[in-house]
């Protein structure tokens, strides 16, 4: 399905919703919703400014007269009509044609080959069909690394903590080309030794940003040409097991993982694109990193907005630490806060 395609079934989705919404609700005055082209929307993208106040300007839901609050009930799973074969798959990746892929991972700690799920031609991925995609440049079978959906549709994938089942953090890359179905290498950053489980996200100006999971490096890819720029000056410790969530403004946040630092504690960090630097983000409140008990030092990233960060890594596996995220966008020194 085209993006347009996809625009135009959305725009349709949105105008019944409304028509539905205002039929409900007749006694609510909504301001009718701005029409939105492809072109519009990757503007407002690459603009987190923009994007705001858009958002912003939308009407707000209508609520039902006897809402309750209650949350809604919760889904359930449910098995593939058609499974793809080997065991052991992670990853997955929606593509930008609403095709899934997923990296075999077999019985050791990473392979070269990739499936596809295809939905059917109602869009069910429950009923979808799987395939095989080609295999990634010979050598480089990683497990545990950063990957990304770049804007322009191809798939990238940095690093690796394990590389053919060694543990090694690879500096290897590679970047797949659905069109083709191809895979090609990429260089790592320039004097770069270790790539690993590192973070990585797409900026909101559509750049692709990769981390060095042993180090305090991060760096900035041109996707045409595949040279890398370095970025991320004042990183208080390396980037090892810390999680990083893109913010509504377009800025990184980074709660402290203190790996090989000799302490602990509840820092975080935000990265400025503007800047390309790091500066602090303030306390989490509570300790979010298993920087004590077991030290496996993980935290996992979270989606942006008053989102819960947690640790399941603790004594237990019990939730022991949360935080709440609240994106402040008035502030020009702060970008979040954080409440327990």
């Amino acid at each position: 399905m085209t993006i347009h395609r996809t625009l135009r079934l959305l725009g349709l989705a949105v105008i019944a919703l409304t028509w539905g919404a205002g039929a409900a609700y007749p006694q609510a005055q909504q301001k009718p919703l701005p029409p939105l082209s492809h072109s519009a929307w990757m503007k407002l993208r690459s603009n987190p400014q923009a994007m705001q106040e858009f958002f912003a300007g939308l009407p707000a839901a209508p609520s039902s007269p006897g809402a309750t609050g209650s949350p809604p009930p919760a889904g359930a799973w449910s098995l593939l009509t058609a499974q793809p074969g080997p065991r052991g798959f992670l990853s997955p990746l929606l593509l930008s044609d609403g095709t899934v892929i997923v990296q075999n991972q077999g019985t050791s700690y990473g392979t070269s080959n990739w499936y596809r799920l295809t939905p059917n031609i109602n869009g069910s991925y429950g009923s979808g069909t799987w395939s095989t995609i080609a295999s990634m440049p010979s050598g480089y079978a990683p497990r545990f690394f950063a990957a990304a959906v770049l804007p322009d549709g191809r798939v990238i994938i940095e690093g690796g903590e394990y590389n053919n089942g060694s543990a090694v953090w690879t500096n290897l890359g590679a970047i797949y080309n659905p069109l083709a179905n191809s895979w090609s290498s990429v260089s790592p950053p320039s004097g770069w030794t270790s790539i690993g489980d590192a973070m990585s996200t797409v900026l909101a100006n559509n750049t692709f940003m990769l981390s060095n999971c042993c180090t305090t490096q991060a760096a900035l890819l041109n996707a045409s040409t595949l040279a890398w720029t370095s970025t991320g000056t004042g990183k208080y410790d390396i980037n090892d097991e810390e999680g990083w969530t893109l913010l509504p403004n377009g800025k990184v946040l980074a709660p402290d993982a203190y790996v090989s630092t000799g302490t602990c504690g509840t820092g975080s960090e935000i990265y400025d694109p503007s800047t390309g630097g790091w500066s602090s983000a303030g306390s989490t409140v509570n300790q979010l990193s298993d920087c004590s008990g077991k030290k496996s030092y993980e935290l996992g990233p979270a989606p942006p907005e008053r989102t819960v960060l947690s640790n399941s890594n603790l004594p237990s596996a019990r939730l022991m630490a949360k935080a709440l995220i609240v994106p402040s966008f008035s502030s020009p020194t702060r970008s979040v806060s954080f409440v327990e």
